[in-house]
């Protein structure tokens, strides 16, 4: 497991339950950490009255795991079979108002990947597999952070931004009409 924060006031947790993971790439885990900073700063950077607090740390996790315990999850807290490509559990919902005490970090969630699933996914798309992580962990990371999809004017916002954290990183449009 490893962990970094750096001027974002983000900590990441970067949890691998499958060691499959490392056949793909030996950065897997700087990889991840990047995508999630890219994301939180462009967050903070596009949401003035975001209610980031410039004192607060946050924390997330990003756990790379096997279909399997995907599955599990998909399962238990969606009630749908199969593993899915991410799933994203948020902390605290918008609703939820916690004062913390001073120091503590605040958690955003956890980002869970599945690496069966993102194999045949990049497969099919003719993409690298990084570049489809890459994307799937901006893409939780924006759940975490309380964008959605479920309404088609969010959908557009978030596969907006998501686009351009993509963009940054060298990473073509995931919803293009070649994907």
């Amino acid at each position: 497991m490893t962990e970094t924060s750096d001027h974002t006031g983000l900590d990441v947790s970067i949890i691998v339950r499958d060691e499959a993971w490392f056949d793909e790439s030996t950065t897997i885990e700087g990889m991840c950490q990047a995508v999630t900073q890219a994301v939180f700063a462009q967050t903070r950077d596009d949401k003035d009255e975001s209610g980031f607090n410039e004192d607060q740390t946050y924390e997330a996790a990003v756990v790379l795991a096997d279909d399997e315990f995907v599955a599990e999850l998909n399962q238990d807290y969606r009630g749908r079979q199969g593993p899915t490509n991410v799933l994203s559990f948020v902390a605290l919902d918008d609703e939820d108002e916690v004062e913390l005490p001073e120091g503590l970090p605040y958690m955003l969630g956890d980002i869970i990947i599945a690496l069966g699933v993102v194999r045949r996914e990049a497969a099919e798309m003719g993409i690298p597999l990084t570049n489809h992580l890459k994307h799937l962990v901006a893409h939780g990371m924006l759940h975490l952070l309380g964008y959605d999809h479920i309404e088609e004017d969010d959908a557009v916002e978030m596969e907006e931004l998501e686009t351009r954290i993509l963009a940054s990183m060298g990473i073509d449009d995931p919803y293009g009409e070649s994907q």
